[in-house]
């Protein structure tokens, strides 16, 4: 007999038995830096067709049961999983509660689904700069890029990294996004084709910063994706409103001026929590 579906929104840690139908809007691995092949950890954001989303983590020992099975954008059938508190230095979703694999749960690829690709929660800087506003969620935004700062390395611990920041705008309001190592890479991939006439960029699951009254933001290490000119819906609309505007003259890119308070790459440095590979292997925030 057939297990009746139930929604995200529904979960919680007062039964054992959940069934629900979602598709993987975001996936990524945490790297193990002793067996490339292998990562310590797959995580992932759930969507279902009400708009639920979940945090669905699969721990080091069942990698190599899930891995081969799991593709980002694809929707599943999920049963047998474990519930847990959705706690940590940072959460993925805004869910009191986040799936954990087991080893005898079961994931079934659907391929009818009418789950949308796409599922996003856009924030305003409002939101954001709410003394409210809890910064250990990780959110996603849609800007127009229209100022790039200068590209940096430094080194830490005998191993450099880059930096940059992208300025981005929306109805006059303005926010810094940082971005380090490949999220870098992104960025200069996409400044390379020579269209910088009204870019949009949604940035998916980034950090909030704060910083003596300034908010920012930051990728997330592995978590965040960064797309520029997608075809969402959203997205869409909001070019052409920018195309429509005949009181909005296109402008090129600006440079960021250099500021004299911390840097992101500063802060990056002194407010980052640094860990070793067995820390990281041992640590709650990956092995739930």
């Amino acid at each position: 007999m057939a297990l009746p579906t139930e929604f995200i929104a529904d979960i919680n840690s007062s039964k054992e038995s959940w069934h629900i139908v979602a598709r993987v809007i975001r996936l990524w691995k945490i790297p193990n830096f002793n067996n490339a092949k292998i990562p310590l950890a797959l995580e992932m954001v759930l969507c279902d067709e009400r708009g639920g989303k979940i945090h669905t983590v699969v721990r080091r020992t069942l990698v190599y049961k899930f891995q081969s099975t799991l593709i980002e954008g694809a929707t599943y059938s999920i049963f047998n999983f474990g519930v847990g508190e959705n706690s940590g230095e940072f959460k993925y979703s805004m869910h009191l509660y986040k799936i954990n694999f087991e080893y005898h749960t079961r994931v079934v690829l659907m391929r009818d689904c009418t789950i949308p690709r796409f599922q996003y929660s856009f924030v305003s800087l409002a939101d954001i700069m709410a003394p409210t506003f809890d910064n250990s969620y990780l959110v996603d935004i849609m800007r127009v890029l229209t100022g790039i700062g200068t590209e940096k390395e430094y080194e830490r611990n005998r191993k450099k990294y880059r930096m940059n920041v992208m300025e981005l705008e929306i109805d006059g309001s303005k926010i810094e996004c940082a971005l380090f190592e490949n999220y870098l890479d992104d960025l200069n991939a996409f400044l390379a084709c020579g269209n910088t006439t009204n870019m949009v960029v949604v940035v998916q699951l980034a950090k909030v910063k704060s910083f003596k009254g300034k908010v920012s933001l930051q990728n997330a290490l592995h978590a965040t994706k960064l797309f520029f000119n997608p075809d969402f819906e959203k997205v869409v609309e909001l070019r052409k409103r920018l195309e429509e505007n005949t009181e909005c003259v296109s402008q090129p890119l600006s440079q960021i001026a250099e500021a004299p308070k911390m840097s992101p790459k500063e802060e990056f440095l002194t407010h980052t929590i640094m860990k070793t590979i067995e820390e990281l292997k041992d640590s709650n925030e990956i092995l739930y």
